[in-house]
């Protein structure tokens, strides 16, 4: 509401600035008086009020939803291949992601088969739909996987970065935020037994409807 009220009011003394020349005509002696003292002094106190009413607006305004952050977009785009030859596994995979009982999907195969390709075009398909899910993508690797997606989720759902926080204090950060959301985690290239609750990731249930879905690297 702040800032309608300032554009009005900067609307009002553009408005009366625009009739200043009638009244500098009124003036004389070089223009320290003029021939009409009533009507110029109430044009100049009406400019003042305006510029009052601006002062008190800017110093007292609550300005936080204008300098606020862009709103984060619930699925971001990723270079994707076609899944060529796994169209029937994607759409079986794809099809138990609607499943409300269905929380934790996991794909498992032999490295080079095209199970990252198969996550991204599973991202690919949250973006080209409407959801009401908040897609985030996080790589865990081998070398503090839980690190790393911490911090890959935090980034995503706009989580200052904090590098001398804890693991533990990163974890109650993210948990705090993906409670309140519906989420869809797309979880690749783990190497070993990834410990969700650890991370700060809520466990999907029926209730949340969020979702989760990994990649194993170590098959």
């Amino acid at each position: 509401m702040i800032l309608p009220m300032i554009t009005t009011l900067f609307g009002q003394l553009h408005h009366k600035i625009s009739q200043s020349p009638q009244h500098v005509e009124k003036l004389c002696m070089g223009g320290c008086c003029s021939r009409h003292p009533r009507s110029t002094h109430k044009f100049w106190k009406q400019i003042a009020r305006i510029l009052q009413e601006v002062k008190h607006l800017k110093e007292n305004g609550d300005f936080s939803d204008v300098a606020s952050k862009p709103p984060i977009l619930s699925t971001t785009k990723r270079p994707s291949e076609p899944t060529v030859g796994l169209e029937a596994n994607f759409n079986q995979v794809w099809n138990c992601l609607q499943k409300e009982q269905v929380g934790i999907i996991g794909i498992y195969g032999l490295g080079g088969v095209g199970k990252t390709t198969f996550l991204n075009q599973i991202n690919s398909k949250f973006h080209d739909m409407s959801h009401d899910y908040h897609v985030i993508w996080a790589v865990a690797s081998q070398d503090r996987p839980i690190e790393k997606v911490q911090d890959q989720i935090a980034k995503r759902i706009g989580l200052l970065a904090e590098g001398l926080k804890s693991i533990e204090e990163k974890a109650e950060d993210i948990f705090k935020v993906l409670c309140k959301k519906k989420f869809a985690l797309l979880l690749d290239d783990i190497w070993e037994w990834f410990d969700l609750k650890r991370a700060g990731v809520p466990l999907p249930t029926q209730q949340n409807g969020s979702k989760v879905n990994f990649h194993n690297s170590s098959s």
